[in-house]
């Protein structure tokens, strides 16, 4: 929500804030979890594969590391802005307090609002491959339920399988008894027979899901970092602590560049308006994995590396549409 005051000469003094600049790197990685079907022993003798699920096992992957940046407004550097009988103008505010724009309306088209991802930590499973998802839900015949050993479970399950797949071949080729009424009941009858069909191929094959994952590290820029710990990824557990040594360590390094004010800025305080600006710093922010192979190399503006810079008097006094930055708290445009 936009946060827009229209100040005159009985307002309260209005309270705003330089952005700051947080880097979010986003980690996206998988989980695959193979689970072993109860008859993976006969797999090959009764249905020809050797694409079978051994024993069970879950592992991570890592598939990708990205940045971008998260802005928050720094409670540190806040200012005032009180008007004068002269000065009635719009001043527009984001949601967090920073300021969006000066003497312009709210629902001009021109604002920049700051998109990415969402920062919460999210987990999301992908459909991975068409096998049953419980091998307990498979529909095994009565002489497979009932049968004296593993070997004869076997046996009458893909004897069940065969007899599924050639009434897919009747139906598909019009040969079969009862033929569907009509193309939405036979593609419903398709489905189903898939599914069983999927369901008990699945004891012999075993299972595999893959859940799709996303984590945020968050990490507040103040000076230069070499050769620093991001993260570290293991295999069995996914993304671990910096100081956890079984998983393979990502290394940042960030060159950092601060903005300072030059003396031809120090002016005059009756000169300058109560209006401030932001010219943001910088930073380079690389990382790297254990093999040195580079994943970020990145140059992005940091609002908290800059120095803020009051408009001058003789600028306001003509009225201007001004609209800022809220990502760096610098001007994006100036139109009278």
């Amino acid at each position: 929500m936009v946060i827009a005051q229209t100040l005159t000469t009985t307002d309260a003094v209005l309270v705003y804030y330089m952005p700051k600049t947080l880097l979010a790197f986003d980690v996206e990685y998988t989980e695959t979890t193979r689970t072993q079907g109860p008859l993976y022993q006969y797999a090959e003798r009764y249905l020809g594969t050797k694409d079978i699920v051994m024993a069970d096992e879950t592992k991570f992957e890592l598939k990708d590391i990205n940045l971008r940046t998260k802005t928050v407004a720094d409670k540190e550097r806040a200012y005032k802005f009180t008007p004068s009988s002269s000065q009635r103008a719009n001043i527009v505010l984001d949601k967090h307090g920073l300021l969006k724009a000066y003497n312009m309306s709210e629902t001009t088209d021109q604002f920049v609002e700051e998109k990415g991802k969402s920062s919460k930590t999210y987990e999301t499973e992908s459909r991975g491959t068409k096998r049953a998802k419980d091998n307990s839900l498979a529909p095994l015949s009565e002489e497979a339920l009932f049968a004296s050993s593993k070997a004869k479970m076997a046996e009458a399950a893909a004897k069940q399988i065969y007899r599924l797949r050639e009434a897919r071949t009747s139906l598909l080729s019009g040969e079969l008894e009862h033929m569907p009424a009509d193309s939405k009941m036979m593609a419903m009858m398709l489905e189903e027979l898939n599914k069983q069909e999927a369901q008990l191929v699945a004891l012999f094959v075993g299972t595999t899901k893959v859940h799709r994952h996303h984590k945020v590290i968050y990490l507040t820029p103040e000076e230069d970092v070499k050769d620093t710990v991001l993260m570290r990824f293991s295999r069995f557990e996914g993304p671990v602590a910096a100081d956890n040594l079984s998983g393979e360590p990502f290394v940042l390094t960030m060159k950092t560049e601060h903005k300072e004010l030059l003396p031809s800025e120090e002016k005059n305080p009756k000169a300058v308006s109560d209006i401030y600006y932001n010219l943001p710093g910088e930073a380079v922010v690389r990382v790297c994995d254990s093999k040195g192979i580079v994943l970020i190399n990145q140059t992005i503006p940091v609002a908290q590396f800059g120095v803020s810079i009051a408009l001058p008097q003789e600028l306001i006094k003509r009225k201007p549409h001004i609209l800022f930055n809220t990502r760096t708290g610098a001007i994006q445009s100036i139109s009278e």
